[in-house]
Formats: C-alpha cells, sequence, structure tokens
C-alpha cells in the first residue's frame, strides 16, 4: 500500500493523468500480455491509475479487476472508462476498504 503523502500526491495530479490516459490503441506490453492470456481470464490491474490497461483487456474480452489506492484515480476511471473498480485505502497501516478477489 502507499503512504498517504504519495496518494495525496496522485489525488492531485490526477487531472495531469488524465492527458496522458489515451485508450486508442494498446502498447506493445499490454498487447503481448493479452495474447498470452486464455479466452475471457479474470485479471487483477494492480495500482490501475486511470485505467488505460483495463480498458484494453476489457476490448479484448477479458474480465479486468481494476484497484487503486488513490481516490480520485478510481473516480475518474469509473467516469471516463466506465470502469468497476475496487479502492483499497489504508490508513495507519490497516485497510479500510477491501474486496477480496477471487482468480
Amino acid at each position: 500500500m502507499s503512504d498517504r503523502q504519495t496518494l495525496d500526491v496522485y489525488n492531485a495530479r490526477v487531472a495531469d493523468y488524465a492527458k496522458f490516459a489515451d485508450v486508442s490503441l494498446p502498447g506493445a506490453a499490454i498487447k503481448r500480455f493479452i495474447e498470452a492470456l486464455p479466452p475471457a481470464s479474470r485479471v487483477l490491474d494492480l495500482g490501475c491509475g486511470p485505467g488505460v490497461s483495463s480498458v484494453h483487456l476489457r476490448a479484448a474480452g477479458h474480465l479486468p479487476d481494476p484497484t487503486d489506492a488513490s481516490e480520485e484515480m478510481v473516480k475518474m476511471a469509473q467516469e471516463v472508462h466506465d470502469l468497476h473498480l475496487n479502492c483499497h485505502i489504508q490508513r495507519r497501516g490497516r485497510l479500510v476498504q477491501y474486496q477480496q478477489f477471487r482468480a
């Protein structure tokens, strides 16, 4: 998990990340990853940020489980890409919200 100071930076800079969240074409790394997956795989996208990889996974017929600790990144991914994200928030070393991932 990330510390509060790091999360505050991500939350404050979410508009900057939105500018770079181009989902028009998948990058080479995510393309290779998608090609290696069995059809309709469930994939944990941990630290998904704006959700770009999850968008490409979903478009390829997979079931991404996008997760991020930044509340604002989660909101952006939900609003811009209609992704349903899990937000894991850590405060004082304890998880406040957690949804179990089942493969």
